[in-house]
């Protein structure tokens, strides 16, 4: 496990939550923010075992002011650098609990965010309860709740159910958003949806999988999204490579080179696919020629 208890990658750490835990301190009394302030400054400067001490100073001001707002983020900063995966989870759960019983929403979302990274952290992860963290973090998503990253969490979760080869959940991840993004007019949500729809159902389903890569086209070509246009077509290229369809590939290459400009990651993929269409064709006359013999 990482030493603060969470992927630093993620886009919930502290650069994007300071905002958030510092409108929470506003009006706080200085025995509170001191403390608390000297275990993010000994985080920030990697040394969270020596943030354990001041964070507990502060939790005890908050516990003393009964305020479960100041607990849950002195609970929640534990978890982060305690570096103990039973103990980091035992402090999440009680920022969880405060976050609740405050009533805050916003802290709550950062704690189940949080939930999650730590199962997906441990030497042996815990595909289940991370999805169960995540989509509680969705559901807040959906009333309001830093709704900017609903679409990082879809991504998120989508992966932990891939990693757990449950197709089942995801399905009904993916079809419970796309009917969300539809009732809320959320065209990005419904490409997002129908993209990795159509990317789990490639290989089974390729020819159903280009019915979504067109649908979710068509919403990108309306939002002026001229790069996930792209993206989106080389996906249709390897679904009709994977049930035989060679001339609407050569179709769709076609017209993604004279309509736009390609990028050299583009043209990369584009190449590998093209060394799969090769390869194919190869196969298929090969298979051709034996027959007529």
């Amino acid at each position: 496990m990482a030493a603060e208890g969470v992927n630093p990658m993620s886009p919930f750490d502290d650069s994007k939550r300071q905002g958030d835990v510092w409108r929470v301190l506003q009006g706080a009394p200085e025995a509170f923010v001191a403390p608390f302030d000297e275990g993010y400054r000994l985080r920030r400067d990697k040394n969270p075992q020596l943030a354990v001490r001041p964070y507990t100073a502060a939790l005890g001001v908050a516990q003393e002011a009964k305020r479960e707002d100041w607990a849950a983020l002195c609970f929640s900063q534990l978890s982060r650098c305690c570096g103990n995966p039973a103990a980091s989870t035992m402090y999440n759960e009680q920022a969880i609990g405060c976050s609740r019983r405050a009533g805050n929403d916003l802290l709550l979302y950062h704690c189940l965010v949080d939930r999650a990274e730590l199962f997906l952290s441990l030497a042996s992860p815990d595909r289940g309860k991370a999805a169960e963290a995540l989509k509680g973090a969705i559901e807040l998503c959906k009333k309001g709740v830093q709704r900017m990253e609903m679409l990082w969490l879809i991504s998120k979760l989508r992966d932990v159910y891939a990693g757990a080869r449950d197709t089942k959940a995801l399905t009904e991840l993916l079809t419970d958003m796309l009917a969300f993004g539809r009732r809320a007019g959320d065209l990005v949500l419904q490409a997002c949806c129908l993209e990795h729809w159509a990317l789990v159902v490639t290989d089974s389903e390729p020819q159903r999988a280009v019915k979504m890569l067109e649908t979710a086209f068509d919403i990108a070509r309306r939002i002026g999204a001229p790069q996930k246009q792209v993206q989106l077509q080389v996906f249709s290229m390897q679904a009709y490579l994977n049930y035989g369809d060679f001339r609407s590939y050569q179709n769709k290459k076609l017209s993604l080179e004279s309509t736009y400009t390609l990028t050299d990651s583009d043209k990369a993929s584009i190449a590998v696919l093209d060394k799969r269409y090769r390869g194919l064709v190869a196969a298929a006359l090969s298979t051709f020629l034996v027959s007529l013999t």
